[in-house]
């Protein structure tokens, strides 16, 4: 799929920071990394990864759109196999190289 446009990465993260030890220990929470394209087709989605819900703390998730379509095509992970925010800028970057 060409990718006509840039792509956007909203971020956000919720961290827990504590003093421990005499030291500062930051641990994340919540994580979501959602992708759109923007320019050429304003807004359209790309793929998001959610971390855990209240209800189901242990399951994360990656949900990868349909650009035809819109079509959320979801895929449940585990905490080990949610990316770190570069790998998620590494797949997109595999996915849409024209992208700018």
């Amino acid at each position: 799929m060409v990718c006509r446009g840039g792509i956007e990465i909203e971020v956000r993260k919720l961290l827990d920071a504590r003093l421990r030890a005499g030291l500062v220990e930051v641990r994340g929470l919540k994580y979501n990394y959602h992708a759109r394209i923007v320019g050429g087709t304003v807004g359209r989605n790309v793929l998001r990864y959610d971390s855990g819900y209240a209800h189901t703390p242990g399951v994360y998730h990656r949900h990868e759109y349909d650009l035809a379509t819109g079509e959320d095509r979801l895929t449940t992970l585990s905490r080990e196999e949610f990316p770190v925010l570069s790998e998620v800028v590494d797949e997109l970057a595999t996915m849409y190289p024209g992208a700018r």
